[in-house]
């Protein structure tokens, strides 16, 4: 669907599909009926109009019909698509090959040859059912020359059956019967109900998709289209009832025809300039508008940021002078600890241990929004990075009766890499890991080169990610249900990421809910040139 469709026009132009493919379906009905009643008026609509044919009703109730299944995608549409092609097909090659298939005689064979000549189907009207057959056939190809045949076909059948109204309405037997037998007047409704239903089935792309766009151009192609298709002709009907009543001649009627038409023209050039005028306006209020909203968002993004740079910074100080007394206690320079008191000391190491991060955090967070997150790189052993993690969350995952393993190559994995920010991208995977993995599990970090690069996998046994949360893991303050209940900032995989981006690398998650979950990230071998 295009981006800019107009859901309204989309229900509107499925509604028309579904009326004309009823109308058509309607209209072969009236036919045959009129040939099981005999009814006159029902057959020639006027005297001396052509009869329509019983078979060109039949196919125009399979038509209808098959475009009714086509809107649902049901099946039997491609085979009643088949019939009516087919039929049409058979019925060209008698016309113009002088063959003798003869189907549009199958139906009331003895009436149509009592007519004199017999009521043939035309050969306009075959070609008619031979586009639709196709049209109805492409209609749901995926290819878009599919679509696009599939619309070309249904706007030709369109064409051909408005001439053939067109010529009835001006009484031109001239182009309404080119060839021995015409197109009968319900004929010529039949299949501009069918073609143009066609046409209306899918209306979110190609030619229709245009038309039904909520742009300019397409309600620009909404108000234009039907004055310039009914215009020429309700403006060629006056002209010929005027002549026809005498009330001017022939070369007054071209005049006040041509008059009519620039009249009007101009009314609706006049008409459309000020619609696409009022929605300028209206666009360059709402510009003006957005921009105000956009810088008042800037200015509280700034001083958002320049809070968090001020707190953080803030409370670096008072944590600097809280690690230095709890080392101090540890070493026990203010006298012995009882047990008790050890354990009070502990925690309030891992209290603080648990704010620095925090604090880091949203410093790195200040500094990627505002554009001065820097790297330092070194070449450095990958795995000895892991090993190093790994041993200082080892109290961690003792507490919870977890196993980290380690699947590391013997041969060092030499990488240039911010040794520090890398870290911080270990940690915080690992981190997670620890908080979501049942006890007695087993965490598995493994790392190896991968083509031009290194590739790391964290795999768990947690309960796993649902599809539908996986885009969200990754965003800044973003926290699952299950996430809140294991506390944190939800800052840890956003910052990981844009660590690992920073190094020119990827960070991804693989998981299913049930069966635990796999975070990777991979890193360049050479880093990426600075912008």
């Amino acid at each position: 669907m295009h981006e800019e469709t107009d859901p309204a026009a989309i229900r509107t132009y499925r509604l028309a599909a579904l009326i004309a493919s009823l109308a058509a379906m309607l209209t072969g009905v009236v036919g045959l009926a009129a040939w099981g009643l005999d009814h006159v008026v029902l057959l020639r609509v006027l005297p001396g109009f052509t009869v329509i044919n019983p078979m060109t009703a039949a196919c125009l109730i399979a038509g209808g019909l098959s475009l009714l299944l086509a809107l649902d995608r049901r099946a039997g549409s491609r085979g009643l698509a088949l019939v009516v092609g087919a039929i049409g097909l058979a019925t060209l090659s008698d016309r113009l090959l002088d063959t003798r298939f003869h189907l549009d005689l199958l139906l009331f064979r003895e009436k149509l040859l009592a007519i004199q000549p017999p009521d043939h189907m035309a050969l306009s009207t075959a070609l008619c059912f031979v586009m639709l057959g196709g049209a109805l056939l492409l209609m749901d190809r995926r290819t878009g020359v599919g679509a696009v045949a599939s619309e070309a076909l249904g706007l030709s059948v369109v064409a051909v059956a408005l001439h053939g109204l067109i010529a009835y309405l001006y009484n031109l037997a001239s182009i309404i019967a080119p060839t021995h037998y015409p197109m009968a007047l319900t004929t010529a409704v039949g299949l501009i109900f069918v073609g143009a239903g066609i046409l209306c089935a899918r209306p979110d792309r190609g030619l229709m998709g245009i038309l039904s766009s909520k742009a300019p151009g397409g309600g620009l192609l909404r108000r234009l289209l039907p004055v310039l298709v009914f215009l020429p002709i309700v403006l060629g009907l006056l002209r010929l009832v005027g002549e026809g009543g005498g009330f001017f001649n022939a070369t007054q009627g071209i005049a006040a025809m041509a008059m009519g038409t620039i009249v009007i023209a101009v009314g609706l050039l006049w008409w459309n300039a000020w619609t696409l005028n009022r929605a300028e306006a209206e666009r360059r209020r709402l510009d003006a508008v957005l921009k105000t909203q956009y810088e008042a968002l800037k200015e509280l993004d700034r001083l958002k940021d320049q809070f968090v740079n001020s707190v953080s910074h803030d409370l670096r100080t008072p944590l600097t002078s809280i690690k230095g007394y709890v080392e101090f206690l540890e070493d026990e320079l203010a006298g012995p600890l009882s047990p008790e008191q050890r354990e009070f000391v502990v925690q309030i190491e891992r209290s603080t241990e648990r704010l620095e991060h925090l604090v880091s955090d949203l410093l790195d967070t200040a500094r990627i929004e505002a554009g001065t997150f820097q790297l330092q790189y070194e070449e450095a052993d990958f795995s000895c990075k892991v090993k190093e993690v790994v041993e200082s969350l080892a109290p961690q995952a003792a507490e919870r009766h977890l196993t980290i393993m380690m699947d590391l190559p013997e041969a060092p994995l030499t990488v240039p890499m911010d040794s520090q920010r890398i870290e911080r991208v270990l940690s915080n995977l690992l981190t997670n890991a620890l908080k979501f993995s049942p006890p007695d599990g087993v965490i598995t970090v493994r790392a190896r080169l991968d083509g031009d690069g290194l590739r790391c996998e964290v795999v768990d046994q947690g309960p796993g990610i649902a599809p539908e949360d996986v885009p969200k893991l990754f965003q800044r303050f973003s926290q699952l249900e299950s996430g809140k209940q294991k506390g944190g900032t939800g800052l840890g995989l956003s910052i990981a990421k844009s660590i690992v981006e920073a190094h020119g690398g990827t960070i991804g998650v693989q998981s299913k809910v049930g069966e635990g979950s796999t975070f990777w990230f991979t890193l360049p071998l050479h880093p990426p040139t600075p912008a």
